[in-house]
């Protein structure tokens, strides 16, 4: 994913633990991967950093737990209609405030 905001650009690299999905309320469950999320999609990515080594080499993988879309096909989706869709087959999932 990359983000950019006037001169200043972000890019972020995650794996997502499962294939995302959600039920509506008495639906179907919906499922998709990374790769059905439209291009320049504006989303939250809720993730774990866990550091690992292998001999000499330190380094970090980001795994993907859950996302919230912000903006979807260039409108912006209201704060209260935004829903934290799982991407993880762990069914509690502690969440980290900073």
């Amino acid at each position: 994913m990359a983000y950019s905001k006037g001169s200043k650009s972000e890019h972020f690299v995650g794996r997502m633990e499962s294939p995302c999905r959600w039920k509506e309320k008495g639906g179907p469950v919906h499922t998709f991967k990374a790769s059905d999320i439209p291009k320049g999609t504006v989303l939250t990515a809720f993730y774990n950093t866990t550091a690992k080594k292998s001999g000499d080499q330190k380094s970090k993988e980001n795994s993907v737990f859950a996302i919230s879309y912000v903006e979807l096909n260039g409108k912006k989706i209201p704060d209260e209609k935004r829903l934290i869709i799982s991407c993880s087959d762990q069914s509690f999932t502690v969440f980290k405030p900073y």
